[in-house]
């Protein structure tokens, strides 16, 4: 009888055991999954970072060359007025040594 207890007493702790191990398994692999899904969500997201990236300097570069443009044509555009003023200068004195 004592023996039969026993016996009944390792069976249901050997019982919990594998139903605690049941739920280990279980849990380490649902802790696996969504490890994995976010291993790919960081995955995607550095892809993301990088695709911003590379349009940030493409849209750097883009800046940088119309600001060059603009400057450029702005110093021809100051050149073009300079000159219109010195133009308008010596045709303003020249109507005056006329009228004189």
């Amino acid at each position: 009888m004592l023996l039969q207890s026993q016996l009944e007493e390792l069976r249901k702790h050997l019982d919990e055991e594998v139903k605690g191990k049941q739920v280990m398994s279980s849990s380490l692999s649902s802790a696996q999954q969504d490890c994995q899904l976010l291993k790919e969500q960081l995955d995607e997201e550095q892809e993301s970072k990088q695709e911003m990236q590379r349009l940030v300097s493409k849209l750097n570069s883009e800046v940088t060359h119309w600001r060059s443009k603009h400057e450029a044509v702005s110093v021809q555009h100051a050149e073009e007025v300079k000159g219109k003023q010195v133009m308008s200068s010596s045709l303003s004195s020249a109507q005056q040594d006329c009228q004189l």
